[in-house]
């Protein structure tokens, strides 16, 4: 279900935190905006959580059964190859 309408995250600017989160049976991507961009990739030091605030987050994905998992991860994989590996490719010529 999406609960939201035209919700589009623009990713490749370092400005979204990602944060990981489960409980048994259930899995948690969630995203926010970040007020000041980081190099993607990078963590920023923090202090290790118990739990994670779905109110504080501004777009969350929840997961109820693994294939769910497995076809986002295939999908993703797909559009980087597709998108990406013919220019990056050409960049290291």
């Amino acid at each position: 279900m999406i609960y939201r309408t035209q919700t589009q995250l623009a990713f490749g600017y370092g400005d979204i935190d990602i944060t990981m989160a489960s409980e048994p049976g259930k899995g948690y991507l969630a995203f926010k905006n970040l007020a000041h961009p980081r190099p993607i990739g990078t963590q920023p030091v923090k202090k290790k959580r118990r739990y994670m605030d779905i109110n504080a987050q501004d777009l969350i994905m929840s997961f109820t059964n693994s294939q769910s998992i497995d076809v986002m991860i295939q999908c993703l994989e797909t559009i980087k190859a597709l998108a990406f590996s013919e220019s990056e490719e050409e960049s290291n010529e």
